[in-house]
């Protein structure tokens, strides 16, 4: 269970009421290296217990793999394959290297996918988390950039999880006035040494007393800690009867 994150749970809270209403989303999460995207990620596939769920991570090996972590995510649901459009399935089946051919049509291989996300939501509302996008292989990402560029209403909803900037791929995806990408949501660090990123609620309140050791934040990278001044007399080597006041963090 994912403990405070309030108004991004409540984004992806309504991600999911709007998938289960038959309506489609795509969502791109940034924020910096160890800030606690994937345990949002991780939240939201929970919350989907009751949806279809593509949760598929990047790894970086497979990043010069052309269509690599398409097939990782296609694969389970090649029994469907049939059913889509003949110029689509040879397009995809080749790219994922179940047959042979000619280098497929990346524009196919793009409606091949957004044609197999239709087909896969028709039994129940579908739920396709990418985390680590920039480690996805590139002709997989433009493939599944492309379709959710063109969602509507297929009850398909599309997160991508990045650093930023992000992969060029998605850029057109956060800066679209589309309903089909309506919140970019970037995460940092909740205290003042960056503040106003995830939310500013803690930075507003963050008010360390004089003296108080202050650790930063993954994102910020590390940095000196101001040293705990205690109220010692000198010479002496005695602890004070009452701790030292720390931050809330």
């Amino acid at each position: 269970m994912l403990l405070g994150r309030r108004p991004e749970r409540v984004v992806l809270d309504g991600l999911l009421d709007a998938v289960r209403a038959g309506e489609s989303r795509a969502l791109v999460v940034r924020g910096d290296l160890g800030i606690g995207k994937s345990a949002l990620l991780d939240h939201l596939a929970m919350r989907a217990a009751d949806c279809e769920v593509i949760y598929v991570a990047a790894v970086q090996p497979e990043l010069e793999l052309a269509f690599a972590y398409l097939h990782q995510a296609c694969t389970p649901n090649a029994d469907r394959f049939d059913t889509l459009p003949e110029p689509q399935r040879d397009a995809l089946t080749i790219a994922l290297g179940m047959r042979s051919g000619p280098p497929p049509d990346r524009f196919r291989v793009g409606l091949a996918v957004l044609s197999l996300l239709s087909e896969v939501a028709t039994d129940r509302p579908l739920v396709w988390i990418v985390d680590d996008a920039p480690w996805v292989d590139r002709a997989s990402l433009q493939a599944i950039a492309f379709a959710a560029r063109r969602l509507r209403r297929e009850a398909v909803a599309i997160v991508f999880g990045t650093r930023p900037p992000g992969p060029p791929e998605l850029a057109g995806c956060r800066r679209s006035t589309s309903p089909a990408f309506p919140t970019t949501t970037r995460g940092s660090c909740c205290g003042p040494c960056c503040p106003g990123r995830w939310t500013n609620r803690c930075a507003t309140a963050w008010s360390p007393r004089p003296g108080a050791t202050r650790w930063p934040c993954w994102s910020c990278g590390p940095r000196p800690a101001t040293p705990v001044r205690r109220r010692c007399r000198p010479g002496s080597h005695q602890l004070p009867p009452r701790p030292a006041p720390l931050t809330r963090r």
